[in-house]
């Protein structure tokens, strides 16, 4: 379903309404609790890119969360500010004892250096700015591709189904998608 809010277009999947109303079925208040923080993760994107004079294009709501999409052309720097600001309020909620467990796995996740993840494509900014663009994909390539087979060994030693997932999607969206 898609509507149009303040300029926006709003995409409402099924994927998303099964998966809370599964959550209410189910009394999984893990699994709400992960959307929820998740969702407040984007949320700070949104504010964040308004608030730097960007435009939301569209909003997504599917079972694996809020995705954003926005055309604007910032700085380095601010691009920077834009995506490191959910990490930042997942960061804060971490510190501040709400909902450790999520909000640490969501930190930490979104800092790594592995791309769709923001603190890969924060990771891109920095050395697109310090070095020229063959250098910069470089030595872009060789810490994602280090950050990835880290965390699938580590995946794999401990049992951690959730992270080898994150791989995982890390890899075929890395496959998929070229790199903005």
């Amino acid at each position: 379903m898609k509507i149009k809010a303040f300029g926006t277009t709003v995409v409402i999947h099924y994927t998303f309404v099964v998966f809370v109303a599964l959550c209410f079925l189910t009394d999984n208040t893990a699994l709400a609790q992960v959307m929820l923080f998740a969702s407040l993760h984007e949320l700070a994107h949104i504010i964040c890119l308004i608030l730097l004079g960007g435009k939301v294009d569209s909003i997504s709501l599917s079972f694996v969360g809020v995705g954003l999409r926005h055309s604007t052309c910032f700085s380095y720097g601010k691009e920077c500010l834009f995506l490191l600001s959910g990490i930042f309020v997942n960061g804060l909620f971490w510190v501040a004892g709400i909902s450790t467990d999520i909000n640490g796995a969501l930190f930490l996740i979104n800092a790594l250096p592995i791309y769709p993840l923001d603190g890969g494509r924060a990771l891109k900014l920095v050395l697109n700015s310090l070095f020229d663009l063959k250098l910069s994909d470089r030595i872009y390539y060789f810490v994602s591709f280090i950050s990835i087979t880290v965390l699938f060994i580590y995946s794999v030693i401990v049992g951690n189904v959730s992270f080898l997932i994150i791989t995982v999607y890390a890899v075929i969206y890395s496959l998929c998608n070229s790199y903005d």
